[in-house]
């Protein structure tokens, strides 16, 4: 997908000493076991004020097969804004409801065992008619929850080891997992799952973007801590795990 990363030799780690054992330890600590424990609570969605998105844009003239030909990583956005419908329709492609009644609710994406335990975040930069700052996707209703007010650029630009392209996009969107999501029914295995979550609604972010003709850039190396804070995160239950930079192509990409 083109995901951009930095050079491992920037990364250090006190386990260095188990770089050899990680792989075989996750495969063997995220076995399937037999008992299966109650589902607990789960973290409340985020307080903050409400705003209501419009409704998606459906029909896009670029078919499926166009759209997954033409998807690229862009990393250089013109100063363009995105304008609230586009916002709009990559988040529900991201994570809308699709269906629902009293039994059943079907996403945009899948997730294991339905439990859908990766969360759209928002940082807005450059939309039309909506502030800058940092929000959450409340997907039962298709509307932002405002969690704080600013321009975030530079630390989300420090937060992702000085990746540049976020200081000209018009928005990011970041997932981040609540893991007790998961894990209170598949254990270690909960990790395996949440990541791949997170990359379904990453892919389908991208092909939404293309589909529309804007760009986006998939980020998978940053600072935990530091985005954790952005988001208000606890860092241990519910933490960062993955990003997409959107904004309109610049002309000479």
């Amino acid at each position: 997908m083109g995901i951009s990363h930095m050079n491992s030799n920037q990364i250090y780690s006190p386990y260095d000493h188990l770089i050899d054992q990680i792989g075989r330890m996750f495969q063997s600590l995220t076995k399937y076991k037999s008992n299966t424990p109650l589902q607990p609570e789960f973290s409340p969605e985020p307080a903050g004020t409400k705003i209501h998105l419009p409704a998606p844009i459906r029909d896009l003239d670029r078919t499926l097969f166009d759209t997954i030909d033409m998807r690229r990583s862009v990393r250089q956005f013109s100063p363009e804004p995105l304008s609230a419908k586009e916002l709009s329709t990559m988040l529900w492609a991201t994570q809308g409801v699709t269906f629902s009644d009293e039994r059943y609710e079907f996403r945009a994406t899948p997730s294991a065992g339905g439990l859908y335990p990766v969360k759209t975040y928002l940082v807005t930069f450059n939309v039309s008619n909506i502030e800058q700052g940092v929000a959450s996707y409340d997907e039962k209703d298709h509307s932002l929850r405002w969690l704080r007010s600013g321009d975030f650029r530079k630390v989300l630009c420090d937060a992702t080891i000085k990746q540049k392209m976020i200081l000209e996009s018009a928005a990011v969107f970041i997932w981040a997992a609540d893991m007790n999501r998961s894990i209170w029914r598949y254990a270690q295995r909960a990790y395996r799952y949440i990541y791949l979550d997170a990359g379904h609604m990453a892919q389908n972010t991208a092909l939404a973007a293309t589909a529309l003709r804007l760009g986006s850039c998939a980020i998978g190396a940053f600072y935990d801590d530091a985005l954790d804070d952005l988001l208000m995160l606890d860092g241990t239950q519910q933490t960062a795990i993955y990003l997409t930079v959107i904004g309109h192509i610049r002309k000479n990409e």
